[in-house]
């Protein structure tokens, strides 16, 4: 009587086992509903990170950077479309109409 018993609670047992399949456990895993650059910081909710240091970007202390432009230019010798691009005192000198020339001090034609 108790092996039929014992028997029994296992064929239970394996019924119960058997129904909890990957499929039935894949219903309980959320897909993230954040896509990047956003992360979902609440239940539900996404907020934008593009650094991607998992804090969202309004939360992070604004960093306010002066940076002041530097024109870069062409030194003597280099070629040039025009006088803007060659430093200091230097013009672009161009020979015959040629779309591109050099920049020099003195253009000798």
């Amino acid at each position: 009587m108790k092996n039929k018993l014992i028997f029994g609670l296992f064929i239970i047992s394996l019924f119960l086992i058997s129904g909890c399949n990957q499929q039935n456990l894949n219903q309980f895993q959320q897909e993230p509903i954040c896509k990047s650059p956003y992360i979902e910081y609440k239940i539900g909710e996404c907020c934008l990170d593009q650094n991607y240091n998992s804090i969202c970007d309004n939360d992070e202390p604004q960093q306010i950077q002066k940076v002041e432009s530097e024109k870069l230019c062409i030194s003597e010798g280099d070629g040039c479309l025009d006088n803007s691009e060659c430093c200091g005192n230097m013009v672009c000198c161009r020979l015959n109409n040629v779309p591109n020339g050099y920049c020099t001090t003195k253009c000798i034609l």
